[in-house]
Protein backbone atom coordinates (compact mmCIF):
# COMPACT_ATOMS: atom_id res chain seq x y z
CA UNK A 1 0.00 0.00 0.00
CA UNK A 2 1.28 3.45 -0.92
CA UNK A 3 -0.02 6.65 0.64
CA UNK A 4 0.81 10.28 -0.03
CA UNK A 5 -0.14 13.67 1.31
CA UNK A 6 0.56 17.13 -0.09
CA UNK A 7 0.25 20.20 2.14
CA UNK A 8 2.08 22.77 0.01
CA UNK A 9 -0.91 25.11 -0.20
CA UNK A 10 -1.64 27.24 2.85
CA UNK A 11 -5.17 26.02 3.61
CA UNK A 12 -5.43 22.91 1.44
CA UNK A 13 -4.43 19.27 1.95
CA UNK A 14 -4.51 16.77 -0.90
CA UNK A 15 -4.10 13.09 -0.06
CA UNK A 16 -4.28 9.73 -1.75
CA UNK A 17 -3.38 6.11 -1.41
CA UNK A 18 -3.40 2.95 -3.50
CA UNK A 19 -2.99 -0.66 -2.52
CA UNK A 20 -2.88 -4.12 -4.02
CA UNK A 21 -2.65 -7.56 -2.48
CA UNK A 22 -2.62 -11.04 -3.95
CA UNK A 23 -2.83 -13.72 -1.27
CA UNK A 24 -2.84 -17.45 -1.91
CA UNK A 25 -3.00 -20.46 0.38
CA UNK A 26 -2.89 -24.22 0.00
CA UNK A 27 -4.19 -26.40 2.78
CA UNK A 28 -5.10 -29.99 3.50
CA UNK A 29 -8.61 -29.91 4.87
CA UNK A 30 -9.86 -32.94 6.84
CA UNK A 31 -13.65 -32.90 7.20
CA UNK A 32 -15.82 -34.92 9.58
CA UNK A 33 -18.54 -37.05 8.00
CA UNK A 34 -20.36 -38.46 11.01
CA UNK A 35 -20.18 -36.34 14.15
CA UNK A 36 -18.46 -37.61 17.27
CA UNK A 37 -20.67 -40.03 19.22
CA UNK A 38 -20.63 -40.66 22.99
CA UNK A 39 -17.74 -43.14 22.60
CA UNK A 40 -15.61 -40.69 20.57
CA UNK A 41 -16.21 -42.39 17.20
CA UNK A 42 -16.58 -40.38 13.99
CA UNK A 43 -15.68 -40.57 10.29
CA UNK A 44 -13.34 -38.26 8.42
CA UNK A 45 -12.50 -37.47 4.79
CA UNK A 46 -9.40 -35.67 3.58
CA UNK A 47 -9.00 -33.10 0.86
CA UNK A 48 -7.68 -29.82 -0.42
CA UNK A 49 -9.04 -26.35 0.19
CA UNK A 50 -6.92 -23.82 -1.67
CA UNK A 51 -7.86 -20.19 -2.15
CA UNK A 52 -6.76 -16.81 -3.47
CA UNK A 53 -7.73 -13.20 -2.93
CA UNK A 54 -6.79 -10.31 -5.25
CA UNK A 55 -7.70 -6.86 -3.96
CA UNK A 56 -7.03 -3.39 -5.35
CA UNK A 57 -8.00 -0.26 -3.44
CA UNK A 58 -7.67 3.48 -3.76
CA UNK A 59 -8.71 6.50 -1.80
CA UNK A 60 -8.08 10.16 -2.50
CA UNK A 61 -9.31 13.47 -1.28
CA UNK A 62 -8.93 17.15 -0.75
CA UNK A 63 -9.63 19.31 2.30
CA UNK A 64 -9.53 23.08 2.08
CA UNK A 65 -10.47 26.08 4.24
CA UNK A 66 -11.69 29.47 3.07
CA UNK A 67 -13.95 32.39 4.06
CA UNK A 68 -17.04 33.83 2.34
CA UNK A 69 -17.93 37.00 4.15
CA UNK A 70 -18.16 36.19 7.87
CA UNK A 71 -18.65 32.46 7.27
CA UNK A 72 -15.76 30.04 7.44
CA UNK A 73 -15.79 26.91 5.30
CA UNK A 74 -13.93 23.62 5.62
CA UNK A 75 -14.72 21.64 2.49
CA UNK A 76 -13.78 17.99 2.11
CA UNK A 77 -14.05 15.99 -1.11
CA UNK A 78 -13.15 12.31 -1.06
CA UNK A 79 -13.42 9.22 -3.20
CA UNK A 80 -12.58 5.56 -2.76
CA UNK A 81 -12.59 2.39 -4.80
CA UNK A 82 -12.30 -1.33 -4.01
CA UNK A 83 -12.04 -4.20 -6.50
CA UNK A 84 -11.78 -7.71 -5.04
CA UNK A 85 -11.74 -11.20 -6.58
CA UNK A 86 -11.84 -14.36 -4.46
CA UNK A 87 -11.56 -17.94 -5.66
CA UNK A 88 -11.02 -21.42 -4.33
CA UNK A 89 -10.52 -25.11 -5.09
CA UNK A 90 -12.17 -27.61 -2.74
CA UNK A 91 -12.29 -31.38 -3.12
CA UNK A 92 -12.60 -34.23 -0.62
CA UNK A 93 -11.71 -37.90 -0.87
CA UNK A 94 -14.70 -40.05 -1.83
CA UNK A 95 -14.23 -42.33 1.18
CA UNK A 96 -14.55 -41.52 4.87
CA UNK A 97 -12.30 -43.34 7.31
CA UNK A 98 -13.54 -44.42 10.74
CA UNK A 99 -11.65 -42.77 13.56
CA UNK A 100 -11.89 -42.02 17.27
CA UNK A 101 -10.92 -38.93 19.22
CA UNK A 102 -9.10 -41.14 21.79
CA UNK A 103 -7.32 -43.26 19.18
CA UNK A 104 -7.18 -41.30 15.88
CA UNK A 105 -6.76 -43.25 12.62
CA UNK A 106 -4.63 -41.96 9.74
CA UNK A 107 -6.44 -39.65 7.34
CA UNK A 108 -7.57 -41.14 4.02
CA UNK A 109 -4.94 -40.82 1.28
CA UNK A 110 -5.63 -38.11 -1.28
CA UNK A 111 -5.43 -39.77 -4.69
CA UNK A 112 -6.38 -36.84 -6.92
CA UNK A 113 -4.20 -33.93 -8.06
CA UNK A 114 -4.43 -30.54 -6.45
CA UNK A 115 -6.61 -28.31 -8.69
CA UNK A 116 -6.33 -24.65 -9.55
CA UNK A 117 -8.58 -22.29 -7.59
CA UNK A 118 -11.38 -20.75 -9.69
CA UNK A 119 -13.12 -17.43 -9.21
CA UNK A 120 -16.06 -17.62 -6.79
CA UNK A 121 -16.89 -13.95 -6.10
CA UNK A 122 -16.19 -10.44 -7.30
CA UNK A 123 -16.85 -7.31 -5.28
CA UNK A 124 -16.60 -3.73 -6.51
CA UNK A 125 -17.34 -0.69 -4.36
CA UNK A 126 -16.85 2.99 -5.08
CA UNK A 127 -18.00 6.20 -3.50
CA UNK A 128 -17.67 9.97 -3.68
CA UNK A 129 -18.38 12.28 -0.76
CA UNK A 130 -18.56 16.05 -0.40
CA UNK A 131 -19.01 17.92 2.88
CA UNK A 132 -18.80 21.54 3.97
CA UNK A 133 -18.49 22.57 7.60
CA UNK A 134 -19.68 26.15 7.91
CA UNK A 135 -18.34 28.14 10.86
CA UNK A 136 -20.32 31.04 12.34
CA UNK A 137 -19.57 33.50 15.15
CA UNK A 138 -15.81 32.77 15.25
CA UNK A 139 -16.36 29.01 15.36
CA UNK A 140 -18.99 29.00 18.09
CA UNK A 141 -21.54 27.40 15.73
CA UNK A 142 -20.53 24.72 13.23
CA UNK A 143 -22.97 23.40 10.65
CA UNK A 144 -21.87 20.46 8.53
CA UNK A 145 -23.74 19.59 5.35
CA UNK A 146 -22.72 16.84 2.98
CA UNK A 147 -23.64 14.05 0.64
CA UNK A 148 -22.17 10.66 -0.27
CA UNK A 149 -22.86 8.56 -3.37
CA UNK A 150 -21.89 4.90 -2.98
CA UNK A 151 -22.26 1.92 -5.31
CA UNK A 152 -21.74 -1.74 -4.42
CA UNK A 153 -21.62 -4.49 -7.04
CA UNK A 154 -21.22 -8.17 -6.19
CA UNK A 155 -21.15 -11.26 -8.40
CA UNK A 156 -20.93 -14.95 -7.49
CA UNK A 157 -19.71 -17.73 -9.78
CA UNK A 158 -19.85 -21.52 -9.91
CA UNK A 159 -16.21 -22.56 -9.38
CA UNK A 160 -16.64 -25.67 -11.55
CA UNK A 161 -18.21 -24.06 -14.63
CA UNK A 162 -17.40 -20.36 -14.22
CA UNK A 163 -21.09 -19.54 -14.77
CA UNK A 164 -22.57 -16.58 -12.95
CA UNK A 165 -24.85 -17.70 -10.10
CA UNK A 166 -25.91 -14.34 -8.67
CA UNK A 167 -25.48 -10.64 -9.25
CA UNK A 168 -26.28 -7.64 -7.05
CA UNK A 169 -25.78 -3.95 -7.68
CA UNK A 170 -27.11 -1.05 -5.63
CA UNK A 171 -26.36 2.63 -5.28
CA UNK A 172 -27.39 5.04 -2.60
CA UNK A 173 -27.03 8.76 -2.04
CA UNK A 174 -26.80 9.55 1.65
CA UNK A 175 -27.17 13.09 3.01
CA UNK A 176 -25.34 14.37 6.08
CA UNK A 177 -26.23 17.19 8.45
CA UNK A 178 -24.76 18.05 11.81
CA UNK A 179 -24.73 20.99 14.20
CA UNK A 180 -22.17 21.74 16.91
CA UNK A 181 -22.73 24.51 19.42
CA UNK A 182 -19.88 25.62 21.66
CA UNK A 183 -21.29 27.39 24.74
CA UNK A 184 -17.70 28.20 25.76
CA UNK A 185 -14.39 27.98 23.96
CA UNK A 186 -13.48 24.58 25.49
CA UNK A 187 -16.93 22.90 25.52
CA UNK A 188 -18.98 21.64 22.58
Amino acid sequence: RAYGRFTGLRHTVVYGGVGYTHNTNEQNFPTAGLRVDSLGNFTVANGYYDAYNKTSSMDAGLRTKFQTGGIGHTVALSTNYLDQEIGYFYQLTSTYAPSNIYNPAPLPTITFPRGNPSKSTELKQHSVALADTLSFDSGRYLLTLGVRDQTIEQSAFNVNTGASTSYYKASAVTPLAGLVIKPTKNIS
